[in-house]
């Protein structure tokens, strides 16, 4: 469900964030592109237009806050983009395309 995938990119980025004496690194939980586009996804598709769209936009105005020192690893690319305008266009939020543009 989305919000599991929520929560899961939740911890990843808690866990990446800790410094622990783990056998794993941080960086091997970093969230990458590809999970967020596929937590992305998955509130285009949970059934509910406003609710994914909200979160679908929230995480890409993330993507494009936090990460702008990866541009070539973070930066979403045109399916990310079309994927959330379409959503919110879906949506009631439709008035709120334009800050994907």
């Amino acid at each position: 469900s989305a919000q599991k995938s929520q929560e899961l990119l939740e911890r990843m980025k808690s866990l990446s964030n800790e410094k622990s004496s783990s056998s794993l690194s941080a960086d091997s939980l970093t969230p990458d592109l590809i999970v967020y586009c596929s937590v992305i996804d998955a509130w285009i598709k949970c059934g509910d237009a406003n609710l994914g769209a909200t979160h679908a936009e929230k995480l890409l105005l993330e993507l494009l806050d936090e990460y702008p020192d990866q541009p070539n690893t973070m930066m979403p690319n045109v399916l990310t983009f079309s994927s959330v305008i379409r959503a919110l266009s879906r949506s009631t939020h439709g008035d709120k395309v334009h800050r994907c543009l």
